[in-house]
């Protein structure tokens, strides 16, 4: 979760992980708002868990001739009248 953490833009300088920024939110910004730490780490796995879930459903599926046809000929004889 940690690298995830390192890996959000606002919390970055030059392109590399600002510990002072993460410290000035966590300090600075979260409290005002009724926030502790706490939330940066549970939207940091939510974000993760978002990523994955993505991954998987965007994910390709190959499918056998024989699979499209038994899956056609168990649809269509679902339909047919007798």
């Amino acid at each position: 979760m940690e690298d995830a953490l390192e890996k959000v833009p606002g919390l970055q300088t030059d392109g590399r992980f600002d510990p002072q920024k993460l410290q000035a939110v966590v300090q600075d910004k979260l409290p005002p708002l009724g926030f502790t730490d706490a939330i940066l780490d549970e939207l940091v796995r939510d974000e993760v868990r978002a990523k994955k879930l993505s991954a998987l459903v965007g994910s390709t599926v190959v499918v056998t001739p024989a699979e499209l046809a038994t899956a056609y000929r168990a649809r269509t004889r679902r339909w047919t009248w007798p």
